[in-house]
């Protein structure tokens, strides 16, 4: 076992596993049909084709193997739905065959590790055993000394967790530290070596209680002025802020002076905006947040920290012309290198410059309701409608998804005629809108009819009575939480279409159809979308149209090339 150097990701893999090729070497020996072993054979080169490795490096360890499998979107393969569960339920059977279940026996430890592990079950603390367990088994399996782990070794651990597709990584390391911790002042004979707090997603940001309580009351009262709604005050009656910004607003300061603190400087020593915007103090914190928070690169986070700055220096600190005008240089100098959509949802786009792909897209939401009858269960087809209501509302009007999850049936929802001729309009007020432009979409009849199915046949299974949200929470007159609703829409188009998409993505995907059509309409985009600006629209989608503008040019030379001459 000391010699046994795991790949990432497969650190917890027995290596005395089988692999997927001893598994299909030994099919003849099962005493199988003809028919049955062909089967089996053919599941297990769909799966290797899925994971697209050697069938002799795929490891026959149920939980590591699912978890793989689960990644695989069949659809991208060319591989149908029904064909891909065959498959798994194939390769189900085969390791049955040879007697591997839900799990296989996990490598033994031994020494130091064996030893706590033996210590953690005598004290009998339950969380303990439950969070700490897979870590001693992550330590002993590296290599690594008990008196020697560290936060590097949590992180390592995080990393393998994410490497290994865990469903909550950063949650199993934040809770190992913790336990490891707790561990150490209960359990008899433990390491002394201490984590403390850790959380991997925000793990320089500093509380509130570590500055000067002057710090945050000072920084109330200019969010305070932000969201005076008195247009006749002489401050500046045009920089008023929704909530969610002054939310915002709170937090980059919090980052930002957390960021000095750990450049070195006295926490006491910031005692307000003021001490926050000193030119030293931008500098050394701004620096301090590129070099060890962000990599060394410019990124939204860092431009967003410096605008509140420069806008809280403006505003409400009022330092002088040269100054503020530092303090602006540095915003812009900030602003990242990538304007508009980012490299990751470009290349979510890509797949969509296939009509044909488009057109599956679309028709999507309809195929899901043919399928619910063959759904037993009423309630999880009612979820499945629910979700492909969500998609068809937003294929057709690509709308933010905290405003689509918060649509009233009696008040956004605005039905002018009855009957076959019925129209019905989606309006959002500017109030409730994120850029405060006002949202109305007429929906078109396929759009309708799945909308009337779920409120009739399928929503009363989910909303509580009395509900007034189209997509309710199940327990309160609520909204349905976004990120649930959102993960489902996502969930459904990487298994029905094969594509990682977002419910952003609607809306770039929205631009995309038009462009690829009509490669200069940015005016449509915007008022499509809703941008305030035209610069908005051409920042986010210039590079979608390039194919259609490349397809026009080369039919224009065509057209000249075939003109007779003269």
């Amino acid at each position: 076992m000391k010699n046994w150097q795991p790949k990432p990701g497969e650190v917890f893999v027995n290596p005395k596993a089988m692999s997927l090729g001893q598994l299909n070497d030994l099919i003849p020996s099962f005493g199988l049909s003809k028919n049955r072993e062909r089967d089996l054979r053919s599941a297990i080169k769909c799966i290797a084709r899925a994971l697209d490795r050697p069938i002799d490096q795929i490891h026959l360890d149920p939980e590591w193997l699912w978890a793989q499998l689960d990644r695989v979107m069949p659809a991208a393969l060319g591989i149908e739905h029904k064909t891909w569960q065959n498959t798994r339920s194939n390769l189900r059977s085969a390791m049955k065959l040879i007697g591997v279940g839900k799990r296989i026996a996990p490598v033994q430890m031994d020494g130091a590790w064996e030893e706590l592990r033996q210590r953690m079950v005598a004290h009998g603390n339950k969380s303990i055993i439950c969070w700490l367990g897979k870590f001693l088994r992550y330590g002993y399996l590296t290599g690594r000394n008990p008196s020697d782990v560290n936060l590097a070794t949590i992180l390592a651990y995080e990393d393998e967790l994410r490497a290994r597709l865990h469903k909550n990584p950063s949650k199993a390391a934040y809770y190992a530290a913790h336990m490891w911790d707790r561990a150490s002042g209960r359990v008899a004979g433990w390491p002394a070596n201490k984590f403390g707090w850790v959380d991997r997603r925000n793990i320089y940001c500093l509380p509130w209680s570590a500055f000067p309580g002057s710090l945050a009351v000072d920084i109330e009262v200019w969010l305070a002025q932000a969201a005076d709604e008195d247009i006749f005050e002489d401050w500046n009656p045009g920089a008023r802020r929704k909530p969610i910004t002054r939310e915002k607003r709170r937090y980059e300061l919090q980052r930002f002076a957390s960021a000095l603190a750990h450049a070195g400087v006295d926490a006491a020593e910031l005692t307000s905006i003021a001490a926050l915007v000193d030119m030293e103090n931008v500098k050394r914190g701004l620096r301090w947040l590129r070099d060890e928070r962000f990599g060394g690169k410019l990124t939204g986070g860092l431009h967003n920290i410096t605008i509140a700055l420069a806008n809280a220096g403006r505003r409400h600190v009022r330092v002088d012309p040269s100054h503020q005008a530092r303090l602006n240089k540095i915003a812009k100098r900030c602003a990242p290198n990538e304007r508009g959509m980012t490299l990751k949802n470009r290349m979510r786009m890509e797949p969509f410059k296939d009509p044909n792909l488009i057109r599956k897209y679309l028709d999507l939401p309809e195929k899901m309701f043919g399928e619910l009858s063959k759904q037993p269960n009423a309630k999880r087809a009612a979820v499945r409608a629910e979700t492909a209501l969500a998609v068809a509302m937003l294929s057709w009007c690509p709308i933010r998804i905290g405003n689509l999850c918060t649509i009233e049936m009696d008040r956004h929802l605005i039905r002018a005629r009855h009957g076959r001729e019925q129209t019905v309009y989606l309006v959002i007020p500017e109030g409730q809108v994120k850029n405060s432009v006002a949202i109305k979409f007429e929906l078109p009849q396929v759009v309708i009819d799945l909308l009337d199915r779920f409120i009739a046949d399928h929503r009363p299974l989910l909303a509580p009575r009395g509900s007034r949200f189209l997509f309710p929470r199940r327990t309160a007159d609520a909204p349905i939480d976004y990120n649930s609703l959102a993960l489902r829409i996502k969930n459904m188009l990487r298994s029905e279409l094969g594509v990682e998409f977002s419910s952003h993505n609607f809306r770039h995907l929205a631009g995309l159809i038009w462009l690829l059509e009509n490669p200069i309409g940015f005016e449509v985009v915007r008022r499509l979308l809703g941008h305030k600006a035209a610069s908005t629209a051409m920042d986010f989608y210039v590079g979608l149209q390039t194919d259609a503008a490349h397809r026009a040019f080369t039919g224009l030379l065509k057209i000249y090339r075939n003109k007779k001459n003269g």
